[in-house]
């Protein structure tokens, strides 16, 4: 399942933020975006902790017309 109510931030290779969003059951996602060089960033969501790293590099080059999928593990966390 994916989590709910994370906020999710993407910078471009200059760290100023170029979008954000809060991930819903479709998780989250970012169109359009300009080849280069990004940073992922997620801030942890209510009652859940991040098991990995809080940010994960991505670079888009100008023919990618897949795109990316960035998995960020998380648990519920314990009171």
């Amino acid at each position: 399942t994916n989590l709910v109510g994370a906020k999710v931030r993407l910078q471009d290779a200059a760290g100023e933020s170029v979008a954000e969003m809060t991930t819903s059951e479709a998780g989250a996602q970012f169109e359009t975006l300009d080849a280069g060089d990004y940073q992922l960033v997620v801030e942890d969501a209510p009652g859940h902790e991040l098991l990995s790293q809080s940010a994960a590099s991505v670079s888009v080059a100008g023919d990618d017309a897949e795109g990316y999928v960035v998995y960020i593990p998380a648990s519920a966390a314990t009171e």
